[in-house]
């Protein structure tokens, strides 16, 4: 039963990133200014595709954006893992999951 659960809450929140707006607002909320000087939110683009090994799904969402970064085709890769409590070691965990992307960095990158 959670899995079914953490489904429904993962799908309302990727449906819910896909709006233009709602990514806009996300990202304003939450990333540090040092960035958002140097990303235009204006042209983020929610790109089809998941990024997670099969083994993950049941526990992570993921989403690519694409963006201006310095006026600059670019990227931003989003991973969530929703949770009940804290985790300390979620730091720990969430590397893991980091080269999952960036094995098919040739495949994003053959875009720009």
């Amino acid at each position: 039963m959670e899995d079914a659960l953490v489904t429904k809450h993962d799908i309302l929140f990727k449906k819910s990133l896909e709006n233009p707006k709602v990514a806009y607002d996300f990202f304003s909320a939450h990333l540090p200014a040092f960035l958002k000087e140097k990303i235009d939110l204006t042209t983020l683009k929610a790109e089809k595709g998941t990024y997670i090994n099969n083994a993950y799904k049941h526990l992570h969402t993921d989403m690519l954006f694409s963006v201006k970064i310095n006026n600059q085709e670019g990227f931003i890769y989003l991973l969530t893992e929703h949770q009940s409590s804290p985790d300390k070691k979620m730091p720990l965990r969430m590397l893991e999951y980091i080269p999952i992307p960036l094995q098919d960095a040739n495949l994003m990158f053959s875009r720009v």
